[in-house]
């Protein structure tokens, strides 16, 4: 199955939906942000809250709780590497690997693909494309997807403030 949603200029919105290939919403996402953290309700297409992305607040490493229908199911954080950002899910088998700064990458569970994330900039909104193998996956994909673009955002407002006081 793919589901496609768009963002403005790299930026998570507080509110947005979630499509099929259909073009039918298939989740609502609702943001909460304070000035400490930011916190996702996932809504299906009736309206039933299905999942929550809670980022913990951190002093190293950034890091997201997962809850799918009051359960917490793991969490992904990000790892202190010197070259390459990688993440990890305490949740399952899944490895993600790909390109970062462009957003392509595989979510694999041991030799098999969970999922693929492409991001695309189409006008003034990226695109975030997610072909997922198999649909009850789907709802875990689309956190893992939103907690690294929220520490990718994350990271390049930290840089900019870095290197503008350098």
């Amino acid at each position: 199955m793919q589901l496609t949603f768009k963002q403005k200029m790299s930026i998570i919105l507080d509110n947005f939906d979630v499509y099929d290939e259909k073009g039918n919403i298939y989740f609502i996402v609702k943001g909460k942000f304070t000035w400490l953290t930011r916190q996702f309700e996932i809504y299906d297409c009736n309206n039933n809250l299905v999942g929550e992305l809670k980022e913990e607040v951190s002093i190293l490493l950034p890091c997201f709780t997962m809850i799918e229908n009051g359960q917490t199911v793991g969490t992904i954080k990000k790892e202190m590497t010197f070259f390459k950002p990688k993440f990890t899910l305490s949740c399952s088998a899944w490895i993600i690997e790909g390109n970062w700064v462009e957003r392509h990458y595989v979510i694999s569970n041991y030799d098999e693909v969970v999922a693929t994330i492409d991001r695309k900039l189409i006008s003034m909104f990226d695109t975030y494309y997610l072909d997922i193998t198999n649909e009850e996956d789907a709802l875990k994909v689309l956190m893992v997807v939103l907690a690294i673009e929220i520490i990718s955002l994350n990271g390049r407002r930290y840089n900019a403030i870095y290197n503008s006081n350098s």
